[in-house]
């Protein structure tokens, strides 16, 4: 009877003790069920707050690329603005410069054509005197030569009264193509004489290519009455009324 006693204590005791474990453990797992909730909870927010921190750092990174990106439009836009402005200054300055190396270079042909007209037109005129001086026979040359010398005395030089011969001038050059006579060397010397109010030697100069006529050198004045001169005279005439 003490056995069954025991055995039946011992149930009891088993059964106490279970009864006892299984509220300790009930309460233990609903602990950690309600800590495990808890935790779940506060994850799961924390993940929001990082989701939305993340969603706005997202949000302020597009905005800040597409401010950046509109920036970087509009500033290239000026750039191609300047870009394309200096580009057209650029080219009209060149334009500018081509256009005026142009004008340069067609007013140095004109200048150098007109220059080579010139000396053309002077040499043919030279040439022309000398076909003139070498075409005519001395004789003829020689009749030409008196009278346009005699004309020249009687009718020309009426400037020497004008002019001032410097001080000390003791000569004239007279360039002919023949030797005066002595009636037209004299009938000179009266005749300068006559304006400047003094004599002055006469000194000859045969000068074939003169033609016919003389030139007056006394000092630094010339006087030219020469037919050399008579003909580049009429030619340069023409020459500028053409």
């Amino acid at each position: 009877m003490l056995i069954v006693s025991l055995v039946i204590f011992q149930i009891i005791i088993f059964i106490t003790l279970t009864v006892v474990l299984r509220k300790l453990l009930g309460r233990n797992v609903t602990s950690a069920t309600a800590h495990l909730d808890y935790l779940s909870a506060e994850f799961a927010r924390k993940e929001k707050e990082v989701k939305a921190q993340y969603d706005e750092a997202k949000r302020q990174s597009q905005e800040i690329l597409a401010n950046a990106l509109k920036d970087a439009d509009s500033q290239r836009e000026n750039i191609l603005k300047e870009v394309q402005k200096e580009k057209e200054r650029i080219i009209s300055e060149s334009q500018n410069k081509a256009d005026e190396i142009v004008k340069q270079a067609d007013k140095a042909r004109e200048n150098l054509l007109a220059d080579i007209n010139h000396q053309i037109q002077s040499k043919s005129l030279q040439q022309a005197v000398n076909l003139l001086q070498l075409s005519l026979p001395e004789n003829i040359r020689v009749e030409i030569h008196r009278h346009w010398v005699d004309d020249l005395i009687n009718n020309t030089f009426e400037q020497l009264s004008n002019i001032h011969i410097p001080e000390g001038t003791t000569e004239a050059k007279i360039v002919t193509p023949f030797a005066l006579t002595p009636k037209q060397r004299e009938a000179l010397n009266s005749k300068i004489k006559e304006k400047l109010g003094f004599n002055l030697d006469l000194k000859e100069e045969i000068e074939m290519g003169v033609i016919a006529g003389l030139v007056v050198h006394i000092g630094s004045l010339e006087l030219d009455g020469s037919l050399r001169s008579k003909i580049l005279e009429a030619g340069h005439a023409q020459q500028a009324n053409e």
